[in-house]
């Protein structure tokens, strides 16, 4: 799976100013497509730690299709 990471400002109105976010994404191959799995959080002073935690998680993502089920 591919991931992409890093410190972003978020813009959530127009009239407000960013706010510095943690942002991560992993893409996952399934099925002859992608399925993403993505999080943002606005704890900077933690992003180490966020990252490491994401990593953890998607690391172990597994999706399976059962026999007869789409």
């Amino acid at each position: 799976a591919a991931r992409a990471f890093g410190l972003q400002p978020v813009q959530p109105v127009r009239s407000r100013p960013a706010i510095p976010s943690v942002l991560m994404q992993t893409y996952v191959p399934f099925d002859g497509g992608v399925i993403l799995i993505s999080a943002g959080s606005p704890a900077t002073l933690v992003a180490d730690e966020l990252l490491e935690l994401f990593d953890a998680v998607t690391s172990t993502f597994r999706l399976e299709v059962l026999d007869g089920e789409e």
